[in-house]
């Protein structure tokens, strides 16, 4: 019998690598394009019921609507009948609460510019009316986790 023909997703442009964070609706994953060999973070919200659905179209709503440079940008959207993946930036630093635990102190230079990026990026979004995103210090992340903004690093 002859097998039915596999439908090509854009999901076979990319390398899964590994998981590199849980949440309440998805994992996501660490992946190379394999075009232009450029990290990605995979983000892939089931669609298990109504409010994984409603979660993911209203973040996917937000963030292809915003361009600013202390938000990740979002790459592509890939929905399958199982899933959304939300193809965006891959931000290395890991998270800011992680950062800030493993560190146990931080410097008031290091401390003024993550609060101004902070601040930043929510002004901009309440600016353009994005008012519904959620935002909490899981979910911040940062480029780099090495500072040189204080003197005794």
């Amino acid at each position: 019998m002859e097998q039915p023909l596999k439908k090509p997703s854009h999901l076979d442009n990319y390398k899964i690598k590994n998981v590199i964070g849980n949440g309440a609706f998805g994992k996501v994953k660490l992946a190379t394009h394999i075009f232009t060999n450029e990290n990605v973070a995979i983000k892939t919200i089931k669609k298990a019921n109504e409010k994984n659905i409603q979660v993911a179209k209203d973040e996917i709503g937000i963030l292809t609507k915003v361009s600013h440079p202390n938000i990740m940008k979002v790459y592509e959207i890939i929905e399958t009948e199982e899933e959304y993946n939300i193809v965006s930036e891959y931000v290395s630093g890991g998270e800011l609460l992680s950062y800030v635990e493993k560190k146990t102190r931080l410097c008031q230079n290091e401390i003024a510019l993550f609060f101004f990026q902070i601040v930043n990026a929510v002004n901009y979004l309440h600016n353009n009316e994005q008012d519904d995103i959620r935002i909490s210090a899981e979910g911040l992340r940062i480029k780099q986790a090495c500072c040189s903004l204080c003197g005794n690093q």
